[in-house]
């Protein structure tokens, strides 16, 4: 069970978004981790659901 103070994660983000899942998966490696390793620092649900929505567009 999910803590509700908990922001969503990465994955969770990019599951419910299958229009980024689709872009992500296509990028190289690096630019994979890069996308994993800037969204360690966002802490809402918000926040990770706009910046996974912003995959489509970069």
């Amino acid at each position: 069970m999910k803590n509700s103070d908990t922001p969503m994660s990465f994955g969770e983000a990019l599951i419910a978004n299958s229009d980024a899942m689709d872009v992500y998966l296509r990028l190289p490696r690096h630019k994979q981790e890069e996308i994993v390793n800037n969204a360690v620092n966002i802490n809402t649900d918000e926040e990770m659901k706009s910046y996974v929505e912003n995959i489509t567009v970069n």
